[in-house]
């Protein structure tokens, strides 16, 4: 129904229009119906498909790992999932290497973003089509279809942070500066992009952090976030467990939705070893991939937590591929880990990047909204993600399950849980010859 509006707000999403379509012919009459709103903002949305459409998740598998640690103090060796055509058996990175098996006979699984997503493009198809009719509407419920309702509300997020997204980028982009602490960053990043992305709007930051401040940092006009902290660990002794950095759409401090682990600046990280004869900004991102073992300790450590979760619910989402966001100012990586059929997923190559360069290259100039709207449904997964479909081959290729043994797995799902501590057993507490760290070692054994 189309309903008057004020002049400041029309100019403000005429502006978000006309970025959207990159355009100056488009403008916005003073009357304007939420209905075209929305569809103009879906349609143009769908046209970032082209940035999306080589956006890939490569399979990893677990070669060695140390169980019972922190995120932080995980030891973990994980590669890339490779197939030989011929015999369907794992491939090493050493036999390729070595030349043992021909890299023309080696598959590398990986599926699209636009696969692992295809409820939510199957939204905006029908918002862009339908409007506010493809919420509306009276006509039951594909088993296949998302929660309308919920579906709404995260549009509706992610619609009024694009009609502000000059005011949220300027506050953002302090965060390239170098002069923030890491605290400050997490805190805008979440109140400026994570959090106005999220369906609910909602997000604490962990409580253990050194520099706290209950208003934003970012310091801009008519900023008036407040910082929400608190101490919620996720995880089990038996596993891996730790504070996540930053928590999303939390329905209550017992429930983490989303996690996001949170990293400076990638040329603040140390290696133990230099990398040399590369460009400053691979380097840069070689550094923050060192994060990986982290990232797969709390991927797989939130999954199993989610699976746990959702069987005292009725009916059981049939979403179980689930993500952590590993983050910088600059870039972005994604982890998902399925504990019902143990895949373990990142994006392929390098790290997602948030921004496109300014013209002369020399500093970073706007959001990549290909990137915002990958986020936005990475942040919204239990809406718009798709129960994945594998081929034989990838079922349980990140081959954790199997040698942790289905003994230690229930003792996991039955400590696994948010906390505010964690008490590490004694090895004398522990009964049938378990021990606080499990080695997992070459060929399954433990």
């Amino acid at each position: 129904m189309a309903h008057s509006v004020k002049f400041r707000k029309v100019g403000k999403f005429g502006r978000l229009l006309d970025r959207l379509l990159d355009t100056s012919m488009f403008h916005v009459q003073c009357c304007l119906s939420s209905n075209q709103i929305y569809k103009d903002v879906a349609r143009s949305l769908l046209d970032q498909g082209p940035h999306i459409e080589d956006v890939r998740y490569d399979s990893y598998r677990l070669r060695s790992a140390c169980l019972g640690s922190r995120f932080s103090e995980a030891h973990i060796e994980a590669v890339q999932l490779l197939i030989d055509r011929n015999t369907r058996s794992v491939v090493e990175p050493e036999q390729i290497f070595n030349g043992d098996v021909p890299k023309s006979c080696v598959l590398k699984p990986s599926q699209s973003f636009k696969t692992l997503y295809r409820r939510g493009f199957t939204f905006l198809e029908r918002v862009g089509a339908l409007g506010l009719g493809a919420v509306t509407s009276e006509s039951p419920v594909p088993a296949e279809e998302i929660d309308r309702e919920q579906a709404f509300f995260a549009l509706t997020a992610l619609t009024h942070f694009l009609a502000d997204i000059e005011r949220h980028e300027e506050s953002v982009k302090q965060t390239l500066n170098g002069m923030l602490k890491e605290d400050e960053i997490r805190v805008i990043m979440a109140n400026h992009l994570l959090a106005q992305l999220s369906s609910s709007r909602r997000f604490f930051i962990s409580e253990d952090v050194e520099y706290k401040s209950t208003m934003c940092p970012c310091r801009m006009k008519h900023c008036n976030d407040i910082t929400e902290y608190q101490r919620a660990g996720l995880g089990s002794v038996h596993l891996w467990y730790g504070f996540p950095d930053l928590v999303l759409n939390p329905t209550d401090k017992h429930n983490i939705s989303c996690p996001v682990i949170f990293s400076q600046s990638a040329h603040e990280l140390e290696m133990e070893a230099e990398i040399e004869d590369i460009c400053e900004e691979e380097r840069q991102q070689n550094k923050f991939r060192y994060l990986s073992p982290q990232c797969i300790a709390q991927a797989v450590t939130f999954s199993v937590y989610k699976s746990v979760k959702c069987r005292s619910k009725s009916p059981i989402s049939d979403v179980t591929l689930v993500p952590t966001i590993a983050m910088t100012p600059e870039w972005f990586d994604v982890w998902l880990y399925d504990s019902k059929y143990d895949v373990l997923l990142r994006n392929s190559g390098d790290p997602i990047p948030l921004w496109w360069p300014s013209p002369r290259g020399v500093s970073f100039d706007k959001l990549r909204l290909s990137s915002v709207l990958q986020l936005w449904m990475l942040l919204n997964y239990n809406i718009f993600g798709t129960k994945i479909s594998l081929r034989n081959e990838a079922i349980n290729s990140c081959q954790l399950q199997e040698r942790i043994g289905r003994e230690r797995m229930t003792l996991i799902c039955e400590d696994i849980g948010v906390k505010s501590s964690f008490r590490v057993p004694r090895v004398d507490e522990l009964n049938d010859g378990d021990v606080e760290h499990v080695d997992i070692l070459e060929g399954g054994e433990l």
